[in-house]
């Protein structure tokens, strides 16, 4: 009984939306990938394709360096461990130190590396304020006449 009436509602809140105008920028996307008022699969592969293309270029050099920083990190807290179980010299004891702080700054490399990858990763999110803007512009220069 719960979940036919979670049904009905989840039903009626989909027919709510359904009856809603579209807003400008998903009217601007829907316009763009109509040919002949027939949804085109070809211009969606064809933006999906573009999109891969543009990023990846962009997030290889990223992925490479973090797998890079990875391995190395999970070479130090090998080596660590190693040195930690017979940590019965003085040279051993700075070894350990010297390594706790390579791991560190890897740590904060894998940091950086992570933002610049997440800025350079556009998400569906940033995808559509893109096409918002577009859709901006192209209602801006309607506007003018262009």
């Amino acid at each position: 009984a719960d979940l036919a009436r979670r049904l009905r509602e989840l039903e009626r809140d989909r027919r709510s939306l359904l009856q809603r105008p579209l807003s400008a920028p998903v009217a601007f996307f829907v316009s763009s990938v109509l040919a002949e008022e027939q949804l085109s699969f070809a211009k969606i592969t064809e933006f999906g394709r573009y999109l891969e293309a543009w990023r990846s270029p962009r997030l290889t050099p990223f992925v490479d360096r973090k797998r890079q920083l990875l391995d190395e990190r999970l070479r130090l807290g090998q080596e660590h461990q190693g040195h930690q179980a017979v940590a019965d010299s003085e040279e051993k004891r700075r070894r350990l130190a010297q390594l706790e702080a390579e791991v560190a700054e890897i740590g904060q490399q894998l940091g950086q590396v992570e933002e610049a990858l997440e800025q350079a990763n556009i998400t569906i999110d940033a995808f559509w304020e893109e096409i918002a803007a577009i859709s901006d512009l192209n209602s801006e220069l309607q506007a003018v006449g262009v």
